[in-house]
């Protein structure tokens, strides 16, 4: 939610070509992402299997390495075409 918040904030940071919104924004993406990625780790490890658990959690990190590549693939042309589309 916080991240989301953050992010909202982000695009009307770019809309109103503030440098002081767009660092709040970004302490509050920064913030919201601090606080769900230790959440699903807790989440992935408790609903796994104990003898899995490692595995489970290696894949955990990889998809989340992963999205993090494939959304600046994404977002990077975004924000050549519009500044606030990403």
């Amino acid at each position: 939610m916080i991240e989301t918040v953050g992010y909202g904030l982000m695009v009307l940071a770019v809309l109103q070509q503030s440098i002081g919104l767009v660092l709040a924004a970004a302490a509050l993406v920064v913030g919201g992402f601090s606080m769900m990625h230790p959440s699903l780790n807790s989440l992935l490890s408790r609903r796994s299997d104990p003898h899995k658990q490692g595995a489970i959690m290696g894949v955990g990190q990889s998809v989340s390495a992963l999205a993090r590549i494939v959304g600046s693939g994404v977002g990077i042309p975004l924000l050549r075409q519009r500044l606030d589309l990403p």
